[in-house]
């Protein structure tokens, strides 16, 4: 018998055993080549069979950290870091504002350096709680974030794989849809934002796990509240909500059609969203708390973050539509959450061949998600999503209803490969010939390109070039019929090592056509301009002594982009500690990018907006963008520090404090404006000298040595947030909210010893409460790995 040779493919991706056991059979390249007819059952088997042993779950995550390893060598080796966008601009600095609190064995529960102080956990996608986290916090962070990254797009490939294998139970449609969900244009936007990306890539692992667990029990309940609780502290709410809104529909068939176990099954499925719930409580209480007082409600929705009503054409020209940015990167007009969500056009035809061609629940099923996604993404700019919102209000929490393209972008891989799955040459059990209906959805899908790309040459979109729109879809054509051909050969080849190359050749395809789809979505620069304090000076403000104001003017410049490289770019916005890049620097601004805002910090911009040298005073502005050069700052001297004392209380209604303190007479070193319903609570009805003899400030906790003649107020330029408590002698005292967002207490005479702490009970009690329910899913590991060994020696 002769040695089955596969010859040229890596020998970590491909078997080189002499002989290939299959069933009782034993193949080799002759009995392939010879023995079975072309078009027969016989070679559909073989052909099955093959790509069965080719397509194991090692190989398939050893072909994908291989493309991984293509798409980013600069950053796998260490020589440069990603950096565009939110990257540098946010989920690098709080990394690295989470990891410096690591070293300092604090948990990161408030963050003083922006908007006068913001909840930090609680904001979900800072991550702090997410076990992977360690990967950036034990390893060097301007390399290790971005492998975190990477990581988790592998993680991602591998959870479709396995989601898509017990669907279709088919490997190499498990492949193919497990790299469509890891390589697409969303997962790649997606490498700006950890915490989202960490959220996508769990999401196929979810629905997996959650779906075994109610017919299985036993550990796969246990399982599926691992998955279920890492998805839940990584941080992106909307993706969590939409990985369970797919799951319900799937378990709601399971209870109608199973009629005999379906009260097991729904004891399960409740117990695993009871151990989800209760092992991320940690997390998720402290968020719903900040939900709560925040700035979001279901009026929130930014309907200008949509896509276009023709959003549906960038799934077959990626490019449609869309225009340049001075970053290098492409956008659809007033849609600027991701800069693309193409999953392949191969992905696409063959999508909708299975919505066609199979008839299957589930393909329906995923269809209908796959409609809703495209619809719902649109927003105001098509008819269903406001239909929506008048049905269900609270839908309007989402910040962006483009997120709502996620669902699509689920569903196509899974639909791409229940059309593998029924291909004869790729699974022996299916005898229909598709050729012919693929040779018509691949011209349905041709003709589509050729239409938009009719469109952009006469009516192109604004700023939008037609000729790269043109060009981008010459590209598509040209992979579409490399992919559909390859796809179609596959059965022709008789040889077994020109089948596998061909086999192997199509995943690459893939992941060429979604690489070449647009300019690099994530430009990579040095890791120098990430490094630390490169722009402390004398003049730079401290925390608890005085903040820094960038202009808003400067904000929107430099929002725009300046010169193009985005190393150089992201060096002048550090410069001018635009966004949270001040955090690199440990300097504290008065201006922050984060998902969630203490409701009253509104009216805080809306009065560093009008620019009121009062209030500036009050919040301690001691530099602010130069009038002339957004780069630069100038000093301002009149600043008070972040603790004052001694102030006369002034009572009046909410709506009033705002023009008070915009008020080019008010002094915030004499008075100090409280709520008029703690007006009978103070004492206090005049000025009074104060005297702070020392103080101590640190991010979550502030002592001071005060002294007073009299019963007196002290006010601090902090953000009034419930979580803070004051003890004055070692008594606790109430914190009451001043000055429209800050915080005011009251001493009594004479010296005493204040403390004021962020102690977060929401976070106490949801730490409990995890800790609880990880022993409660130790024990039942450990009964129910009892029970097996019990079941094992019967």
């Amino acid at each position: 018998m002769e040695e089955v040779s596969f010859w040229p493919l890596p020998a970590l991706l491909l078997p080189q055993t002499t002989c290939q056991l299959i069933g009782s059979t034993v193949l080799s390249d002759s009995t392939l080549e010879t023995k079975p007819i072309p078009g027969t059952a016989a070679t559909s088997a073989i052909d099955g069979r093959l790509l069965e042993l080719w397509f194991t779950p090692v190989r398939f995550g050893l072909l994908l950290a291989v493309l991984i390893l293509a798409s980013f060598p600069e950053v796998i080796f260490g020589n440069q870091s990603f950096i565009a966008r939110d990257f540098g601009l946010f989920s690098y600095p709080v990394a690295y504002y989470h990891k410096e609190s690591f070293w300092r064995h604090e948990l990161p529960l408030w963050n003083p350096l922006h908007n006068c102080g913001i909840p930090f956990l609680a904001q979900f996608n800072t991550i702090t709680l997410y076990p992977l986290s360690l990967i950036y916090l034990m390893l060097p962070l301007d390399w290790s974030l971005g492998i975190f990254c990477l990581v988790h797009i592998w993680i991602a490939g591998m959870g479709m794989y396995f989601l898509a294998h017990r669907w279709t139970g088919n490997r190499f449609a498990a492949s193919i849809a497990g790299l469509a969900f890891a390589f697409n244009g969303l997962s790649l936007n997606f490498i700006m934002w950890p915490s989202h990306l960490a959220t996508y890539s769990w999401m196929p692992w979810v629905i997996w796990s959650v779906e075994k667990a109610w017919q299985r029990g036993g550990r796969a309940v246990l399982w599926a509240a691992l998955l279920g609780s890492l998805q839940m502290l990584s941080g992106g709410p909307e993706t969590i909500l939409m990985t369970w809104l797919v799951v319900l529909p799937i378990f709601v068939r399971y209870f109608v059609l199973e009629k005999s176990s379906r009260w097991t099954g729904i004891i399960r499925f409740f117990g695993v969203i009871i151990l989800v719930t209760g092992l991320s409580a940690a997390q998720l209480f402290p968020f719903l708390d900040l939900i709560a007082h925040s700035q979001r409600n279901s009026d929130y929705a930014q309907m200008n973050w949509s896509t276009p009503g023709t959003g549906w054409a960038n799934f077959f020209v990626p490019l449609f539509g869309c225009f340049l940015t001075r970053k290098g990167i492409y956008f659809q007009d007033n849609q600027y959450w991701t800069s693309s969500y193409y999953v392949g056009i191969a992905v696409v035809a063959l999508a909708m061949w299975a919505i066609w061609r199979v008839r299957k629940p589930r393909v329906w099923f995923l269809a209908v998600i796959a409609l809703l996604g495209i619809l719902l993404a649109m927003g105001e700019n098509g008819l269903f999503f406001r239909a929506l919102k008048i049905v269900f209000h609270p839908i309007g929490f989402m910040a962006h209803p483009v997120k709502f393209i996620l669902l699509a972008v689920f569903a196509l891989p899974l639909l791409a490969a229940f059309a593998i799955a029924e291909l004869p040459w790729v699974n022996e059990s299916r005898t229909n010939q598709p050729s012919r209906s693929l040779l018509v959805v691949g011209s349905v899908v041709a003709l589509v390109i050729l239409g938009l790309m009719a469109f952009a040459h006469l009516r192109p979109a604004d700023h939008e070039e037609w000729q790269v729109t043109c060009r981008n879809g010459v590209i598509r054509l040209a992979f579409l019929a490399l992919t559909l051909s390859g796809l179609a050969a596959l059965r022709r080849f008789q040889a077994v090592k020109w089948k596998a190359i061909l086999a192997f050749g199509l995943p690459v395809l893939l992941w060429g056509d979604v690489n070449l789809h647009a300019p690099p979505q994530n430009p990579t620069t040095s890791r120098d301009v990430l490094q630390p304090g490169l722009f402390q000076t004398n003049l730079s403000p401290k925390n608890g002594q005085s903040r820094a104001l960038i202009s808003g003017t400067a904000a929107k410049q430099m929002l725009e982009g300046t010169s193009g490289d985005v190393g150089k770019d992201f060096l002048f916005l550090r410069k001018g500690l635009f966004l949270n890049s001040n955090l690199l620097d440990e300097t504290p601004t008065l201006n922050g990018f984060y998902s969630l805002y203490l409701e009253s910090d509104l009216g805080v911009r809306a009065l560093l907006g009008a620019h009121s040298a009062p209030f500036l005073d009050f919040v301690g502005v001691s530099i602010e963008t130069a009038p002339d050069d957004i780069f630069k700052f100038v000093s301002r001297n009149s600043f008070l520090s972040m603790i004052t004392g001694g102030q006369k209380p002034i009572f009046t209604d909410r709506t009033n404090m705002l023009p008070a303190l915009a008020d080019s007479n008010f002094d915030p070193r004499a008075i100090v404006y409280l709520p008029m319903e703690v007006k009978d609570e103070i004492t206090v009805s005049n000025r009074s000298e104060v005297r702070i003899l020392s103080q101590t400030l640190a991010a979550q906790k502030i002592e001071l040595e005060v002294a007073a003649t009299v019963p007196s107020l002290m006010v601090a330029a902090q953000s009034f947030y419930h979580p803070w408590h004051a003890w004055i002698n070692d008594q606790e005292v109430k914190i009451y909210p001043a000055n429209y967002h800050f915080q005011a207490w009251q001493i009594p005479p004479g010296q005493s010893h204040v403390r004021l702490e962020y102690k977060d009970r929401a976070f106490e009690v949801g730490a409990l409460l995890s800790i609880l329910s990880l022993g409660v899913g130790a024990g039942l590991f450990w009964s129910t790995r009892k029970v097996s060994e019990k079941s094992e020696a019967l």
